[in-house]
């Protein structure tokens, strides 16, 4: 926190990142494991963030959650 107020984490179901990945940025299913299996375990990360975004629904439903954090 030396850089920064707050750390936010924005969560998705891995079914939903892998998708997105595929879609916006062209990745195999290969490099998208290999990607999660060497990512730091989600709840270590979730545990030391300030605030947790799901971002697992449409555009506006993530609008409405933002604006109450």
């Amino acid at each position: 926190k030396e850089l920064c107020d707050e750390i936010w984490y924005v969560d998705s179901a891995d079914t939903d990142r892998r998708k997105r990945l595929k879609r916006e940025r062209n990745y195999s299913d290969e490099r998208i494991t290999s990607m999660m299996n060497s990512q730091e375990c989600i709840h270590l990360i979730k545990d030391k963030c300030d605030k947790v975004i799901i971002n697992d629904r449409d555009i506006e439903k993530l609008r409405e959650f933002l604006a109450k954090l």
